[in-house]
């Protein structure tokens, strides 16, 4: 597996942010998450070998629905106590582009949305 053109140029947005090019939004750390198959480690090998400082797999059979998707996101943004999430536009498997705006509605959170955003890579 490759990982996703849109989460490539998130995590070098990401990347840009944590180095301080945006003073007033500083991160302290980057954490790529994936959700699918096993051999989906690969995107987040990638990842981590682009700067990313952590990685979380979790592995599910088949392909998780957007409304699937966003219930674990918010799970683990929950629990990894992050206050920003970047998400990608949509995904180029099958282009559903709603998982972020339901993440947002999940978390209560405010959503911008753009074009360099990455599915699952998040500042914890």
């Amino acid at each position: 597996m490759s990982m996703n053109p849109f989460c490539e140029l998130a995590v070098e947005q990401s990347l840009r942010l944590r180095e301080g090019k945006v003073p007033s939004l500083p991160v302290e750390s980057i954490t790529a998450v994936s959700i699918g198959p096993a051999k989906s480690q690969d995107t987040l090998r990638t990842a981590l070998a682009m700067g990313a400082d952590k990685a979380i797999h979790v592995e599910v059979d088949g392909d998780p629905e957007p409304l699937g998707v966003a219930k674990v996101l918010k799970a683990l943004a929950e629990k990894e106590n992050c206050n920003l999430i970047l998400m990608g536009k949509q995904s180029i498997d099958r282009d559903y582009g709603q998982t972020g705006q339901i993440l947002a509605g999940l978390l209560s959170w405010p959503q911008v949305d753009s074009n360099i955003s990455i599915f699952g890579l998040w500042r914890c």
